[in-house]
This record gives structure tokens, C-alpha cells and sequence, in this order.
């Protein structure tokens, strides 16, 4: 069997925030990383949902059950969706294709879609689901100028850096060109 018909092996890491600090444990990725991938392939257009990975982790045997808080007087469910998306966030997958080649498929992008009977669902979908359905895509673009013009608004006014508040500026006008 050739490089190319044999199905890419899958990695998972824990991603690194902007300050270099790591919000997961690398084995929390490599434990939950496989059950976020089952989230997302279940259909090509699926959302990743924090309540579907506590359900995957609700059963005591399940592999993960021991990432989530279970104990009632310690955290509620709402603070086990809050640990899912931490997770669903957090995890970079990537297909290895061949000599170690990875292609990451980063699901960090928090999207509202309209599914049944106007109801929404908030989830998270990877860079190629975004490419392939334009509303999710517009609503990536609006909630990035969304924050990027809070940020502006909050630390805009420092006399001491002027350039960057003009090339900030340019930037604001040229997403809300694709917004």
C-alpha cells in the first residue's frame, strides 16, 4: 500500500495561548483529542458541542471520564461545558500524511448556526467547514471586528504608540470591508 492510500494517522496537541502558556495538559489532548475528532467527522458539517463531549464522558468507563469534575457540590454542569469547550479549544488535531507532514485543523473558531426550526446551536467548526458554508465564515469575520474594535476601544487611546493606532485603524476598516 502507496503514502497516499493509507488513511493519515492523527496527533493531537495542546495548544499555546498568546502568552506561551498552555491552558490544557498535553495528555488532557492526546486523552480527549480522539473523542473532539469523533465530534467533528460524525458528518462533514458537524459541530464540535461541549454538551456532546460531557455526554461522551459521562459514563464512569468512558476513557475521558476522569478530565471532567463529576462531584455535584464541587461543579455543576454548567462548569463541566465550560471544562468541554476548554478542551474543544484547546486540542489541535493533525493528520499526518506521510514523512511527518502535519496539516492542522484548529477548531477554535466559536460559531451560532441556525439548525432546526430557527433554534440556535453554538459549536465549533474547523477552517475547512468555515471555507465551505459563507454564513458561518461572515460570522467569524463579524465576531473578530466585533473584538478587535473592543480591544482598539480599550487600549486605542495610549498617546505613546500613534503609528500603531493608524495601521490599527486601516485593519478595522478593511475587515469591516468583508464584514
Amino acid at each position: 500500500m502507496n503514502d497516499s492510500a493509507k488513511p493519515p494517522a492523527v496527533t493531537f496537541a495542546a495548544a499555546v495561548s498568546h502568552n506561551g502558556k498552555r491552558q490544557i495538559r498535553q495528555k488532557a489532548a492526546e486523552d480527549i483529542g480522539p473523542f473532539v475528532l469523533q465530534l467533528i467527522e460524525r458528518d462533514k458539517d458537524a459541530l464540535a458541542k461541549p454538551a456532546d463531549l460531557v455526554k461522551l464522558a459521562e459514563p464512569k468507563n468512558s476513557t475521558i471520564h476522569g478530565w471532567f469534575e463529576w462531584r455535584n457540590e464541587v461543579a455543576a454542569e454548567k462548569h463541566r461545558l465550560w471544562q468541554a469547550r476548554m478542551y474543544i479549544k484547546n486540542i489541535r488535531i493533525a493528520r499526518v500524511t506521510r514523512h511527518d507532514e502535519r496539516q492542522p485543523e484548529p477548531m477554535r473558531l466559536n460559531n451560532v448556526v441556525v439548525r432546526y426550526n430557527g433554534h440556535a446551536a453554538r459549536g465549533y467548526v474547523t477552517d475547512e467547514q468555515l471555507e465551505r458554508n459563507p454564513d458561518w465564515k461572515k460570522q467569524v469575520i463579524a465576531d473578530a471586528h466585533q473584538r478587535l474594535s473592543h480591544w482598539f476601544a480599550v487600549y486605542g487611546h495610549y498617546k505613546s504608540i500613534p503609528e500603531f493606532k493608524k495601521k490599527f485603524s486601516r485593519v478595522l476598516r478593511e475587515i469591516e470591508k468583508i464584514a
